[in-house]
């Protein structure tokens, strides 16, 4: 899970393969401030600053654009979180793969509902995320498919099969995300597949090994090789966006802000 921004002037062309990205001009970064956090896994980042952390042990805290922790939810029995994801200020929703279940959070990260797999007479489930709808994408890797159900009702409204885009013996799915009525899959060794809300497939962007990626405004950001992307949403156009100086194990950006972070601390930058 990674991240626009001001005006800038092209410096020269980096090549990866046969495209052409550009790279943008270096500028100077501000620290804001920065957090220590133990034992970070996953991250998300809102449209007003907040940053979403889960840890090892499947808690979930939310740090606040002052690197103030203001929220922690802690699970009744511990496991990874395989993905969280934010919609509105009102939803959380985090998938816990090896109980193969999901639960949807309020914005105060209270009242959990929990939702099994078990019950929607589907295979093992390794990636799932919602839609702007009572919807749910999941990834069955019992049929290697990809699915559309009613979380509700759990009624399946469409399936696709996936080996015509993904070898189903050899992929590695880091995470999926529905945004502005798209459905990307981001996987390591293919790069991210673009699918329309019906689960029809409509375009790939070649970027393999993604350590992490978000979305903002018209644009996905993702990062790799300590390297930060952003893709255009209205033409898949790239360039590589200039970065803090620093180490980083994932990295998202919203309009102005840069989150970094590694196993054990947030830093925000501007």
């Amino acid at each position: 899970m990674i991240n626009v921004s001001k005006t800038y002037s092209y410096c020269f062309i980096f090549f990866i393969g046969m495209t052409s990205i550009p790279i943008l001009k270096a500028q100077d970064f501000q620290q804001v401030c920065k957090v220590k956090v133990s034992n970070i896994d996953k991250s998300v980042v809102d449209d007003f600053g907040n940053v979403f952390i889960t840890n090892t042990q499947g808690d979930i805290q939310k740090i606040n654009a002052k690197c103030e922790k203001t929220l922690v939810y802690s699970p009744t029995k511990t496991g990874i979180i395989k993905q969280i994801d934010i919609w509105s200020q009102f939803k959380i929703f985090a998938l816990f793969e090896e109980f193969q279940e999901f639960i949807l959070l309020d914005r105060f990260l209270t009242t959990p509902v929990k939702y099994e797999f078990s019950t929607f007479n589907l295979g093992y489930i390794s990636n799932a995320t919602l839609n702007y709808q009572r919807e749910i994408w999941v990834v069955d890797e019992s049929d290697f498919s990809l699915k559309l159900l009613n979380y509700e009702s759990k009624n399946i409204i469409t399936s696709q099969q996936l080996n015509q885009y993904l070898d189903p013996t050899n992929h590695s799915i880091i995470g999926i995300k529905e945004f502005r009525g798209k459905l990307f899959i981001f996987d390591a060794i293919t790069g991210v597949l673009i699918f329309d809300n019906l689960g029809n497939f409509i375009s790939k962007i070649n970027a393999k090994g993604i350590n992490s990626f978000n979305f903002y405004g018209n644009n996905l950001n993702y990062f790799k090789d300590q390297k930060l992307f952003q893709v255009s949403l209205k033409d898949l156009s790239q360039q590589q966006l200039v970065k803090p100086n620093a180490q980083f194990d994932a990295l998202m950006k919203n309009k102005d802000s840069f989150y970094g972070l590694t196993k054990d601390r947030l830093t925000i930058y501007k």
